[in-house]
């Protein structure tokens, strides 16, 4: 798979996390809280799928058996300090918080779209300055 088809393909796995909450999510405005927890979950791990989607594209020299952990990539962004701060941070808030945790507030799964865009823009960054 081309990079930008895997740019493009990470994009679209957002897309869909935000019509699984808005579809599913059952938003609580009262609380500013999703009252399905199963759907932030799901959305979350498609969320962090689409990062991994984007960092195999920035970083194809990186070898591991499966899916890469997020330790190889943090490894690699070790010389950018802005993109390793985002890989951290992404993994921590769509993972952890929402793909694992579950978590229901609001502010929090906006944040985690906000890193998972962020991060993807970074890695189709990378990926114009490499050949295609």
């Amino acid at each position: 798979m081309k990079k930008k088809d895997s740019i493009e393909k990470a994009r679209q796995y957002v897309e869909k996390a935000k019509k699984i909450l808005e579809k599913n999510g059952k938003f609580y405005e009262a609380t500013e809280t999703y009252q399905n927890n199963k759907c932030v979950k799901r959305a979350g791990n498609r969320l962090w799928k689409a990062c991994l989607i984007a960092l195999e594209a920035a970083f194809p020299n990186v070898e591991g058996k499966g899916r890469i952990l997020v330790d190889k990539y943090k490894e690699v962004a070790q010389c950018d300090k802005k993109l390793h701060d985002c890989i951290f941070n992404t993994y921590y808030i769509t993972y952890l918080a929402m793909g694992y945790d579950g978590t229901s507030v609001k502010t929090i799964t906006d944040v985690g779209f906000e890193y998972a865009n962020l991060l993807i823009d970074h890695c189709a960054i990378l990926c114009n300055q490499q050949k295609i």
